[in-house]
């Protein structure tokens, strides 16, 4: 990028370079966010076990939460921090409350910093893994165990930080149920029984209730399964995937979104100057982000160099380049 007149040596210590991505657009399949596979900015892990190592050292992990904008939840910590031992298993508690007088669902993002720390963040179960949805009046204390691996000991990168900060924020997301008038029998399952999760199983709809169940909200659907290796018993549980195609939604990298107290936003160059544009994050996949917001196929979108911009600020854009 370059900069004419006094915004010259501004430009350098923003990054000297501020790139652009242009938009790319994508459908949502329904019900398919898991934050396991990426948060916000610390990307963590996913165990199914503690730590076979603890160490003496020990850090604190400290909490926090959020709600999106226009999101109508109260959601909090139960504590503040904790002090564990390095590979110990941590176990702790946030709650949401819905004060409304309607039924709403909502899906937990995360950030973890600093950011080099994240992937020695590991977390065992998490209430982020799931969709959840509270009843008008509903209470629920959402659990998350963790533990932050040995190997940060030894991370050069890492090894000096002796705190983590886990932020999580709630988005409001669509209630399963309204998807139940576009379920048809023919449709494609995708369940992997929860003792093998490396086993992917496909199946049909072949019958479903006529109505949604009035206490818990749910639908009760049969569907034939291929189990070729007769490993399926009476009483096996499953985590089970039903994709829709959604609405198109445009996607940005994930770079470019930051956050203030009024929502997510990123930053938009229209006529050689940047401009805010606030979005909502729909879901996140990969080091990109589906968002929904007042942006269109082709706008230029800031990847770098993003935390020193200032709306109005007079930037001239080259095309991002992959290194």
């Amino acid at each position: 990028m370059s900069l004419q007149g006094k915004h010259r040596t501004l430009a350098q210590t923003v990054g000297v370079v501020v790139t652009m991505g242009a938009l790319a657009w994508a459908s949502v399949p329904f019900y398919n966010w898991f934050c396991k596979v990426t948060g916000f900015g610390g990307v963590t892990s996913v165990a199914q076990s503690g730590s076979d190592e603890i160490l003496q050292e020990t850090i604190i992990v400290r909490f926090d939460a959020s709600l999106e904008r226009d999101m109508p939840w109260e959601f909090k910590p139960l504590q503040r921090e904790i002090e564990l031992r390095i590979g110990e298993t941590g176990l702790a508690f946030y709650e949401a409350y819905n004060p409304t007088n309607r039924v709403i669902a909502g899906t937990a993002s995360f950030n973890v910093v600093p950011f080099q720390a994240g992937g020695h963040f590991t977390k065992i179960s998490c209430f982020c893994f799931e969709q959840q949805v509270l009843q008008p009046g509903e209470r629920a204390l959402m659990p998350v165990t963790f533990f932050v691996s040995p190997e940060i000991t030894r991370d050069r990168d890492a090894k000096f930080v002796n705190h983590i900060t886990l932020s999580y924020t709630f988005h409001e997301t669509d209630l399963p149920e309204e998807y139940a008038g576009r379920i048809a029998n023919g449709d494609r399952v995708t369940v992997r029984p929860w003792t093998m999760q490396d086993r992917e199983m496909q199946g049909t709809i072949f019958a479903s209730d006529s109505r949604i169940d009035p206490v818990t909200r749910s639908l009760r659907l049969k569907a034939r399964i291929a189990d070729s290796g007769d490993s399926i018993r009476p009483g096996t549980s499953f985590q089970v995937e039903l994709a829709f195609k959604g609405r198109p939604y445009p996607i940005v990298r994930e770079v470019a979104v930051l956050w203030s107290r009024d929502g997510a936003y990123v930053w938009r160059v229209a006529e050689n100057r940047i401009e805010k544009v606030f979005v909502k994050i729909i879901r996140r996949d990969r080091g990109r982000i589906l968002v929904d917001g007042p942006l269109k196929t082709g706008d230029l979108i800031v990847v770098e160099g993003v935390q020193g911009l200032r709306a109005g600020q007079s930037v001239k854009p080259r095309p991002y380049e992959k290194s």
